[in-house]
């Protein structure tokens, strides 16, 4: 992660995601508590995007029960940013399924049924 990176953080309050700049380069603190010893400034630019907002794919992605990864499927990057230009509207509603990335993406166990049933389930009564 470097300054100028954009970060995505899916919140576990509510079904949205949160999206930021990194400002500063990574540090490590020892006399921080274990938890925060780790840390990166990043100016949340954007925060409480609905998560139907984003397509599937990207959710997929963001689901994954890691703390911290490259997303590089589908050019994903390229298109979040389409999205900041947009209103956080996708240009497309697709819904697909996930798949191994050829880069190292997510193992099929990491993916979190629970969040795309209901990301799923939202969409469908958007629709309707």
């Amino acid at each position: 992660m470097k300054v100028g990176d954009w970060v995505a953080m899916p919140s576990k309050m509510n079904p949205t995601i949160h999206i930021g700049e990194v400002t500063a380069p990574y540090k490590y603190d020892p006399t921080k508590p274990a938890e925060h010893r780790h840390s990166v400034s990043v100016n949340w630019f954007a925060q409480d995007i609905p998560r139907e907002r984003f397509d599937q794919d990207i959710l997929y992605s963001l689901g994954a029960f890691m703390t911290f990864c490259q997303i590089k499927r589908n050019d994903a990057e390229a298109r979040v940013r389409a999205m900041a230009e947009n209103d956080w509207k996708s240009s497309k509603a697709a819904i697909l399924q996930p798949t191994l990335d050829d880069e190292g993406g997510e193992e099929p166990s990491t993916i979190d049924i629970e969040e795309i049933a209901q990301d799923q389930l939202s969409r469908l009564i958007i629709a309707r």
